[in-house]
C-alpha cells in the first residue's frame, strides 16, 4: 500500500483486519489508531497507514 490514510470501508476484510466497516471502526478504537476527520460528504475518519496490524501493512 503506497497511501498514507484508509476509511474502514477500505480496511474491511484485507489481511488482519475485521470484515465489516463496524467492526474495523471497533478495532480502531480500541488499539487507538490514529485518525483523522474525512473530509466530503458523511465525514467519518481516516486511519493512518503506520497505525494498522503489521499484517495489514504487508498486504
Amino acid at each position: 500500500m503506497s497511501r498514507e490514510w484508509f476509511t474502514a470501508k477500505e480496511l474491511a476484510g484485507l489481511p488482519g483486519m475485521p470484515a465489516t466497516h463496524s467492526a474495523v471502526v471497533r478495532r480502531a478504537k480500541a488499539d487507538a489508531w490514529s485518525h483523522r476527520c474525512r473530509a466530503g460528504r458523511g465525514g467519518g475518519r481516516e486511519y493512518a497507514f503506520a497505525s494498522l496490524p503489521v499484517e495489514t501493512q504487508a498486504a
